[in-house]
């Protein structure tokens, strides 16, 4: 009853923390853009859009030709039905961390008393992080529920000794949270090394018989057979992010990890310092070290996303949302530890309650902001941006290419091809037919001193309004002497 309760309560202040329309940037638009191509039956000139842009763009690491088709799959009913409705999708995501959430309570059940799990759920659940992020039509929340899942798939499967039939259901669940996100590929890892410790904590021969092998490897065999029957069916566009590894330097993931566990403990106490943030780490690490046996399944899984991210040349904080709920749990079984042998009771909960109360002030100074100022949020979807749109479908042809500080996002809007280019302005004139341009904003993706635009032979004024200016672009300047 009280896990209900709370998750009503989640989902309602979800809803009342979204806001009308879309935020700028273009992360969504690939997806809603890949999701339209499942309906409209158009998958392959979408990834040759996205990868013009790539391969013709100042820098070609804003995208990869296509993201994994999981979320674009769960989006495309939605968009065939409804179209591009932001408030159903955003439902949608408020569904898929309502769902995160009650499989981590069922992930718990054995690990956990009742009261200690509900208020560890509200302590993740209830954080304006989480809620907030419901705004976003972006694939972390999804992600996070089909690796909870996964993860309880494979906790089920440990317990029955591996055997055939969980076994293939724990490949089918990793295969799905990895076409969510690349980065369910820790799944497999971490199954792999659970199964390995398994075998160790019971002390069987690893010389397994070949029916045995194939029982444990059959897992593996189910994820790569439904990954390469997708990749018949739909292009995985996603492999070229393997071609990012080039830009990895070491000094940029040690910045990166201690960035990680920064954020990570910002989560916990929002108001940080680096006294709190010691004290924090070494909790979690407390909690590991008392319950890594316990919850090696866990660990592994953990360790091997923040291998992942280790490796990755690029970061943005969403990349971490699935490492905060495991990092919660073992700071609470670090707490409970610390409080039992400092003063032999275990205080934990108290403490976690404290900590939750003050994560709530932010929360509620959210809600109440939002529900006293529902205007729609100046974004794509305003009334100078519609007007910008509807320029360009009606006036640019088809094969013409639009240079745009956005271009995933033009092309979802407009169908036409679209570049950013800021390094300098004759390859703008090089490769573009036309130019947008924000005006008041100056956007990192977009040429500076943007006002002596117009006094360059070739680029003449089109379209203007109180947002946008729109130059069409002449290959060959007209001499006017």
């Amino acid at each position: 009853m009280g896990l209900t309760v709370l998750l009503v309560l989640i989902f309602v202040l979800c809803l009342l923390n979204q806001y009308d329309g879309q935020s700028w940037g273009d992360d969504f638009s690939l997806y809603l853009n890949q999701a339209r191509s499942l309906v409209e039956g158009n998958v392959e000139k979408v990834l040759e859009d996205t990868a013009y842009a790539i391969h013709n763009s100042t820098v070609p690491t804003f995208s990869p030709v296509s993201y994994p088709w999981g979320f674009p799959l769960l989006l495309s009913p939605l968009y065939y039905f409804f179209g591009k409705d932001f408030e159903t999708f955003k439902i949608l995501e408020t569904i898929f961390l309502i769902g995160f959430l009650f499989v981590f309570d069922r992930l718990l059940e054995d690990k956990l008393s009742s009261p200690s799990r509900l208020l560890l759920i509200a302590f993740v659940g209830l954080n304006q992080l989480f809620i907030y992020y419901t705004n976003y039509i972006l694939s972390e929340i999804p992600f996070l529920f089909f690796s909870t899942l996964s993860l309880f798939v494979l906790q089920k499967t440990g317990s029955q000794g591996f055997s055939l039939k969980p076994n293939l259901w724990a490949g089918v669940w990793i295969f799905f949270a990895f076409n969510i996100r690349t980065e369910g590929i820790a799944l497999l890892a971490a199954l792999l090394f659970y199964q390995v410790f398994t075998l160790l904590q019971k002390k069987v021969n690893l010389q397994l018989g070949v029916k045995t092998l194939i029982i444990y490897a059959s897992p593996y065999f189910v994820f790569l057979s439904l990954y390469f029957l997708t990749k018949l069916i739909l292009p995985a566009g996603f492999a070229s992010h393997l071609d990012f590894l080039e830009y990895y330097s070491l000094k940029q993931s040690l910045r990166n990890m201690e960035y990680t566990f920064r954020y990570l403990g910002s989560f916990i106490n929002k108001d940080i310092n680096l006294i709190s943030l010691i004290l924090i780490v070494l909790l979690f690490f407390l909690g590991i070290l008392k319950r890594w046996k316990e919850d090696f399944l866990f660990l592994a899984f953990w360790f091997s996303v923040l291998g992942i991210l280790f490796i990755w040349p690029f970061f943005w904080d969403r990349y971490m949302y699935v490492l905060i709920p495991l990092f919660c749990y073992f700071f609470l079984r670090g707490l409970e530890y610390l409080s039992t042998y400092l003063v032999t009771k275990n205080y934990a909960l108290y403490f976690l309650l404290i900590l939750l109360l003050f994560n709530l002030f932010p929360v509620y100074t959210l809600t109440k902001n939002s529900m006293e100022n529902r205007t729609p949020i100046n974004g794509p979807e305003s009334p100078e941006n519609t007007e910008m749109f509807d320029f360009i479908r009606a006036q640019v042809a088809a094969d013409e290419v639009v240079v745009f500080g956005f271009p995933r996002l033009m092309n979802f809007y407009t169908g036409r091809k679209s570049l950013f280019i800021y390094d300098n302005i004759e390859n703008v004139q090089k490769k573009g037919d036309y130019l947008v341009i924000f005006k008041n904003w100056d956007h990192d993706f977009q040429l500076k001193n943007t006002l002596s635009i117009s006094f360059r032979d070739g680029f003449e004024i089109v379209f203007e309004n109180r947002s946008f200016i729109i130059y069409s672009i002449s290959k060959e300047p007209q001499n006017t002497d």
